[in-house]
């Protein structure tokens, strides 16, 4: 191939981006393994499988995935996943093939990055080349691979950059449609980060356009408001969802919240060494400090820093101060030191995530590293385009990188780097470093320039291969030979759901995987358990009023065990069977469980004990009478036999009998509890998970108690007219109804949601309208190309006498190019 006349740089980019990539994920493209981890990585295998099961699963089934009953004791699911269309090749493939396209999605999402990336940089005015090398050095980002293996965060990367993607198409051809859809999917705490991070990528972009155009950009700011409202339309469904989640989480509203403690922080108060260690060393490598459980740096393999983005990265940084003015200086030196306060001082990390959490990920672990790949790129640009660097300065830089890769004792005493990781780094360091120089004087420089690109993704990929090759992963012998969620309990689901219509729930005094805490979502049952970062808060709160879980633990608030353990809630909670290894639990069983049968050396009980759903009572105590009981069975009589409601809500139900608190007995008869409500409670007519229909004959106004953990979204009618649901129980669902026949209705939407659908309909007919098919008014880019320093033009001048002649020639085949076009 002649190099000196190929012109697509991008696509032989992409070709040797792609060929990486498909190195990295073979082993998953091949189907030889699964995307699921079982290491550090295994929120995969006991989180985000389950749900993406359960929410496939509820597309495919209700529709609208408004409510899933697989969450706990039932939580909302709807969110704007819906409208991804990752979702859309999951609801494709159905539960049965999920598990296998998980590798070949995640493979997409960086394939999007990869391209994401190259347009940022092109719209910013770099050349394809330099482009080429940025989408490189982009797709092989620490965050992204490592990130991939948590599903969720490489997400969030490619929607972060085509909101980048959408900026710059805003800036430079004053097209903003792609904006507000890269933020309907960034709802939440990420699009947060990413207005946080684009205050500065603009700071930055301003810095360094050429001929700033306040007008342009004044014009450009009286126009944001279209983007803006269009998002806020179209992001209206989501937006009550996301925050109504986010408020009553036990982790950001809730007692077990980190606001309070991190926040009390000493604003310079510095970190330990073993910190400042693991971020210097993961710039070098993912895995530098090891992998996957084998990472012996700060925190964890995910919430360390994951800082890797490219070798030829930290060697050309240092040379963007040679290529511009006093004035751009000062703004990349300012963002620069704004990192390292970040990096130093762990409160303004806190910061950055609003005291959320003490990690990297979401949002720093791709913020700084992006930050440093531009600059790299810019340099990069200048170099192809004949600038000459700094050589003292590079060889300062190789040195000192080299010098510290060598001096962890120096640093801290236990980070020890890996060896081999370690040399190989070296390896790249010096090479990239000798082929930097050699372009310094080389007349040959596409070649130079090609072998440099191809190092680079060949680094990329030698060093990026651990973080999911050398890790523990599901291999697709052991899905196929009916072991984990595959295995033979599902045999007994099916049997029970075949005999069993309505509403109940199923129990397993077994894990599937672990602990079993999102086996519901996996296999397709209702039980109790849930494992999630934001679980509902009154299902929180209810563990808490029976001291089953202690106030505070923002651990146990991720990781519920139910009732399981707790057979005198089973009732309580509509659990009709156990799926039970042979030889566990036997006393319980025996106790309130009947043997129905073996299936696949599983045993399935039956509960002898079983009270539907929406059982009716007249009586009540408030909350703070019910804590006074202490005694354990006095609390459980209570909440069979009274609705349990806020002190502040007494005169809410004045039909309702209040009692005395002392009175209720100690001891509790559930065969008695079990006959009083088959007859009284609520005949289920038609079941959905967003929908439950039935009729009851009450004899006096009663509070009818569900066990669903108590959320604004339920809608509750009655006989056709509405009716407000209430809290009781200390965070379940209660309806109160008047004595007689009635017919009960409740719906699942989420807040505003027919009102936000609105929103959304007008938000996509303005974006069509006014985003896609009208053009811009004003066709001058709000900022200009990325420029620098005229002083930069005396190293284009200084530069070998070939490398000047080839930028001569190429002024003067444009002026041939511009005088052809004009005969």
């Amino acid at each position: 191939m002649n190099f000196s006349k190929f012109k697509h740089t991008q696509y032989l980019a992409f070709a040797l981006i792609v060929l990486g990539l498909i190195i990295i994920f073979f082993k998953y493209l091949s189907l030889s393994h699964l995307f699921i981890f079982e290491d550090i990585g295994t929120d995969t295998l006991t989180l985000f499988y389950p749900s993406l099961m359960d929410y496939v699963r509820l597309i495919r089934e209700e529709g609208i995935p408004f409510f899933s009953f697989a969450k706990g004791a039932g939580q909302s699911s709807f969110s704007e996943s819906l409208l991804s269309p990752f979702t859309w090749v999951y609801v494709i493939l159905g539960n049965q093939y999920l598990a296998y396209g998980i590798g070949f999605v995640q493979f997409l999402k960086v394939a999007v990055i990869m391209i994401a990336s190259y347009h940022i940089f092109k719209l910013q005015g770099l050349s394809s080349k330099a482009a080429s090398f940025g989408a490189s050095l982009t797709s092989f980002m620490g965050y992204v691979v490592v990130g991939s293996s948590w599903y969720g965060h490489s997400t969030n990367i490619m929607y972060m950059l085509l909101f980048l993607w959408g900026l710059e198409l805003w800036i430079v051809r004053r097209r903003w449609w792609l904006l507000p859809i890269a933020a309907l999917f960034l709802i939440g705490p990420p699009l947060f980060f990413v207005i946080e991070f684009t205050i500065i990528y603009l700071v930055i972009r301003m810095a360094m356009s050429k001929n700033l155009n306040l007008n342009s950009f004044q014009t450009g700011l009286t126009n944001v408001w279209k983007p803006l409202l269009t998002g806020v339309l179209l992001g209206a469904p989501f937006l009550a969802a996301v925050v109504y989640k986010f408020i009553y989480s036990p982790r950001v509203g809730g007692t077990e919240s980190y606001v309070e403690d991190l926040s009390a922080t000493p604003i310079f108060e510095t970190n330990i060494a073993e910190h400042y260690a693991t971020t210097i060393y993961r710039f070098f490598s993912n895995d530098l400090l090891g992998t996957g459980d084998g990472f012996r740096g700060f925190n964890n393999y995910l919430e360390a820093p994951l800082f890797y983005c490219g070798l030829i990265t930290l060697l050309l940084v240092p040379q963007i101060f040679r290529f511009i003015d006093r004035k751009q200086k000062i703004v990349v030196g300012s963002v620069l030191l704004f990192w390292t306060l970040i990096l130093v001082f762990p409160y303004f990390r806190y910061a950055f995530y609003l005291f959320m959490g003490n990690y990297y990920k979401g949002a720093l672990s791709f913020f700084i590293p992006f930050t440093l790949l531009w600059l790299s790129v810019m340099v990069i640009d200048r170099m192809i385009k004949g600038y000459r660097l700094n050589l003292y300065l590079l060889y300062a830089s190789a040195a000192l990188l080299i010098g510290i890769l060598f001096s962890h004792q120096l640093i801290s005493a236990n980070i020890v780097p890996v060896n081999s990781i370690r040399n190989t780094v070296l390896v790249f360091l010096i090479l990239e470093t000798v082929l930097l120089t050699i372009h310094q004087f080389s007349s040959r420089k596409k070649i130079l320039q090609y072998t440099l690109l191809l190092v680079v993704i060949t680094e990329g990929v030698i060093l990026s291969f651990p973080a999911l090759n050398n890790r523990s992963s599901i291999a697709s012998d052991r899905w196929n030979n009916r072991e984990l969620y595959q295995d033979y309990a599902l045999e007994s689901i099916k049997y029970i759901h075949s005999i069993e219509d309505g509403f109940y729930r199923i129990e397993k005094n077994f894990g599937s995987y672990k602990t079993g805490l999102n086996d519901s979502q996996a296999q397709g049952f209702f039980d109790t358990k849930s494992y999630r970062s934001h679980n509902n808060e009154n299902y929180v709160n209810f563990f808490i009023a029976l001291d089953m879980i202690q106030p505070g633990n923002e651990h146990v608030s991720r990781w519920l065990e139910g009732v399981y353990r707790v057979p005198e809630l089973h009732p309580y909670f509509q659990i009709k069977y156990m799926i039970a290894q042979p030889g566990r639990n036997v006393d319980m069983l025996s106790q309130y469980y009947d043997n129905v049968g073996q299936l696949k050396g599983l045993n399935v009980h039956k509960n002898r004990h079983f009270v539907p759903l929406g059982f009716p009572v007249s009586d009540y105590i408030t909350e703070s009478e019910f804590a006074g009981l202490g005694a354990y069975f006095k609390k459980l009589n209570a909440l069979y036999n009274y609705a349990v409601i806020p002190d502040e809500d007494v005169n809410r139900y004045p039909d309702l009998i209040r009692k005395d608190p002392s009175r209720i007995s100690n001891s509790i008869s559930f065969s008695s509890i079990s006959n009083k409500y088959q007859s009284t409670a609520l005949n289920i007519t038609s079941f959905k998970q967003s929908r439950i229909k039935g009729n009851i004959a009450l004899s006096q106004p009663s509070m009818l108690t569900f066990s669903i953990p108590f959320d604004t979204g339920w809608k509750a009618y009655v006989d056709g007219k509405r009716q407000e649901t209430s809290l009781i129980d200390n965070g379940m669902t209660g309806l109160y109804v008047t004595s007689g026949n009635h017919v009960i209705t409740l719906k699942y939407r989420p807040p505003f949601f027919m009102a936000s659908m609105i929103l959304f309909t007008f938000g996509l007919g303005f974006l069509i309208y006014f985003g896609v098919m009208t053009r811009p008014v004003h066709k001058d880019p709000l900022l200009e190309p990325l420029t620098f320093s005229h002083c930069s033009q005396n190293l284009l001048q200084k530069s070998t006498g070939k490398s000047s002649k080839v930028v001569k020639s190429a002024g003067n085949n444009s002026k041939v190019k511009k005088k052809r076009k004009k005969k």
